[in-house]
């Protein structure tokens, strides 16, 4: 046997070996993982299995047809996602699965909305930072994301959690807001949008509903031991903390007058039945909440962490729409003006919370590619703001000398957000603006 029929098996038993665990839940906590990744990222696996298949095909060992067999079985485990979601899962457009991966920085509105978000981890582990890629992409569509953080069980018991989370948003004042949980961060925001009715949407991903039937029914295999899981942060079992077991269920939070909901579940979720979400979003619909429910049919639980997998982009796809619709989006010209803004010669942009740099507009393809900047901040002082009616602006800011020269075209004078501060006019020429 040589080394290219050495290597053609052994690609094929790589191939499959990963790719099993599609087909096959992992029984413990790294293969599950594992499960989650290689679903997420199907199209890169089958790509892998198909140059398997290939090479296996061309090999001359007696172990050929066997590396055949694993490297076909491979590709059709890998084939099962998307098969799955095209006999039972919602209709997308295409740009939903092939939107890029890089979320771009956006301009935030005065009144921009506030997302606050809860980490999911069992209730025991887990950080603020711990879905900053989501976040990130959240942030892009013009929201505030605010990481929600709380103390962990069993060092502390409910009510522990929803006490910290509760003071967090309270101590936040925003026109509008909305909060967005992840698994047991679904079930602490299901509950906070029940207790304060200020938030103005409600997302769920994978969400407990009710801890004494999690407790009584746990899934197969049980990934996280829910029973230790939810005997920790009540303190006993359902017999001993009855009182804890039903404050801390969601389904039982439920009441008329909540915020639409949308609720995102994984079909195949190992460690949150979805009968169990099933009956949550009956729930919802008998207190008369709007809620719209997605389900994909094989993803699992906390496939979300894999932020621009398969069905990461699906439901990414639905939040944005479900959001927009709550929050409908600024108009692109009072975006791109806020985006242009420059501030470091004394300017803020409209929205007193964010300052931009005096290259802002590099950050904004928007702005130098499409729609170049055009427009000037007014100085919040108000004091001294005089209008320049020149078609272009020189301005030089000491030790960026060096950097590109770009042209500003001519500013209308037809309002306040045309006009500069008196401090910036001394450096008006008729010539390039050099940054």
């Amino acid at each position: 046997m040589g080394m290219v029929d050495v290597f053609a098996f052994a690609v094929a038993a790589l191939a499959f070996a990963l790719s099993i665990w599609i087909a096959i839940p992992g029984p413990v906590l790294p293969l599950f993982v594992v499960t989650v990744a290689v679903t997420e990222l199907w199209p890169l696996f089958a790509l892998l299995n198909v140059a398997a298949l290939a090479i296996a095909s061309y090999s001359r060992t007696p172990a050929r047809p066997v590396a055949i067999i694993l490297s076909a079985a491979a590709l059709l485990c890998t084939l099962l996602p998307p098969t799955a979601y095209l006999i039972a899962g919602q209709r997308v457009p295409l740009s939903a699965l092939l939107s890029s991966s890089r979320p771009l920085p956006a301009a935030l509105r005065a009144d921009a909305p506030v997302m606050f978000e809860i980490y999911g981890g069992s209730w025991e582990n887990g950080f603020r930072q711990k879905d900053a890629a989501l976040n990130a992409v959240i942030a892009s569509w013009g929201y505030r994301v605010i990481p929600l953080d709380y103390r962990h069980a069993p060092g502390a018991r409910w009510p522990a959690q929803i006490n910290d989370i509760l003071a967090q948003i309270d101590a936040v004042r925003a026109p509008h807001v909305a909060i967005l949980g992840h698994s047991s961060g679904a079930q602490l925001a299901v509950i906070a949008a029940a207790r304060r009715p200020r938030l103005e949407a409600l997302i769920t991903y994978e969400s407990p509903v009710d801890l004494d039937l999690g407790y009584r029914f746990p899934s197969e295999p049980d990934i996280i031991n829910a029973r230790r899981v939810i005997s920790g942060l009540c303190g006993g079992t359902p017999q001993d903390r009855p009182a804890c077991y039903r404050s801390a269920s969601p389904r039982y939070a439920i009441h008329t007058g909540m915020p639409p909901t949308l609720m995102i579940v994984a079909g195949r979720d190992h460690v949150v039945n979805v009968d169990l979400e099933h009956l949550l979003r009956d729930e919802f619909r008998s207190a008369g909440v709007a809620v719209t429910y997605v389900e994909l049919p094989w993803a699992d639980h906390a496939f979300e962490t894999v932020t621009f997998g398969f069905h990461s982009r699906i439901a990414l796809w639905h939040l944005r729409r479900f959001l927009n619709a709550r929050f409908p989006p600024a108009p692109a010209d009072q975006t791109q003006r806020q985006a242009c803004c420059l501030s470091s010669s004394g300017a803020e942009s409209s929205d007193s919370r964010t300052n931009w740099s005096i290259d802002s507009c590099s950050a904004f393809p928007m702005c130098v590619n499409a729609m170049p900047c055009k427009y000037s901040c007014r100085d919040p002082s108000k004091k001294d703001i005089t209008a320049v009616p020149r078609s272009t602006i020189s301005l030089t800011v000491p030790g960026n000398e060096n950097r590109k020269a770009m042209a500003v075209p001519r500013a209308r004078v037809a309002g306040p957000d045309m006009r500069i501060p008196l401090r910036l006019r001394s450096l008006a020429r008729p010539a390039r603006t050099t940054f």
